[in-house]
């Protein structure tokens, strides 16, 4: 995609995701060869959508450059510290109860 090629891809949900539901790039169904040869012959066909594909894909990669990658983990991870201080209990709606619980956060057991 950042090389400004068009993208085919099995549309499993996370290449479904990455090339923004089939907007930037092809998709064909997932073990279906007839599917796939079909959506190759039409993208090598039509140079015209292959180019639309591509633009669209080299746009929508920008999100998945490391400098922005790295930003979103980094993120992540201060998050994650900051939270490090805060009191870990068990969720009152567990098999345990409510009451014993709240018990356990405040202490009291």
């Amino acid at each position: 995609m950042s090389a400004g090629t068009a993208v085919l891809a099995s549309d499993l949900g996370a290449f479904r995701r990455v090339l923004d539901d089939g907007q930037a790039g092809a998709l064909f169904r997932t073990g279906d060869s007839a599917d796939l040869a079909r959506v190759l012959v039409g993208l090598l066909s039509d140079g015209g959508e292959r180019a639309r594909i591509a633009a669209a894909g080299e746009a929508a990669v920008a999100r998945y450059d490391w400098s922005t990658v790295t930003h979103q983990v980094l993120t992540v991870y201060e998050m994650a510290v900051e939270g490090s201080a805060a009191p870990v209990g068990e969720d009152p709606t567990s098999r345990r109860g409510a009451r014993t619980a709240l018990k356990r956060l405040r202490g009291d057991e």
